[in-house]
């Protein structure tokens, strides 16, 4: 049994006071003065049920998201649909075999 299988049903629900919004403009504003004007492929390491990455969507990134947790996918996948590129991988021996503009965790 996957250990996140129940926990994905409900993180949303646990994590609904957590402003997605403003963290994705402090880690753009990390890009220095341009970074929120800028887009390119973003991935997001662990990216649970995909939130994150929904923000990231809606100022032009490409999306790509990588979790060890099918039902955390599950998750972000109904969230996002076809807009991200979702992968299921061991963490520890991450390999997508190409590089990103930006890289989250």
């Amino acid at each position: 049994m996957e250990a996140y299988g129940g926990f994905a049903l409900v993180y949303d629900e646990m994590m609904a006071e957590r402003d997605y919004e403003k963290w994705v403009h402090y880690v753009l504003d990390l890009l220095g003065p341009d970074g929120n004007k800028s887009s390119g492929e973003v991935l997001d390491i662990a990216c649970g049920t995909g939130s994150f990455l929904l923000e990231m969507g809606k100022r032009g990134w490409q999306l790509f998201g990588v979790d060890s947790s099918e039902a955390m996918l599950a998750v972000s996948y109904d969230k996002l649909g076809s807009k991200a590129n979702l992968f299921q991988q061991d963490l520890r021996a991450l390999d997508l075999g190409r590089q990103f503009s930006l890289i989250t965790c």
